[in-house]
């Protein structure tokens, strides 16, 4: 049981970082999120570095936790 809590806590948390579509959709563009962030500075700004950092952030945000649940579910 509790291995599929966190699986889901998981899986919720990463499709939660990454979305921008349903945020502007639902609370307006005065919402930040990290993925609205991104898809401005890609789309909008044409800032890519910094576009690319923020990936970066978001990827160590979702890889940090997920690797340390997992590393904590095998001890």
């Amino acid at each position: 049981m509790k291995q599929g809590l966190i699986s889901a806590l998981v899986i919720v948390f990463v499709c939660s970082l990454g979305q921008y579509v349903i945020p502007q959709f639902v609370g307006g563009m005065g919402d930040e999120m990290i993925g609205n962030k991104i898809a401005q500075r890609v789309f909008s700004d044409r800032n890519l570095p910094l576009a690319s950092a923020l990936s970066a952030v978001l990827l160590l945000a979702v890889l940090v936790p997920t690797l340390w649940l997992g590393r904590k579910r095998e001890a």
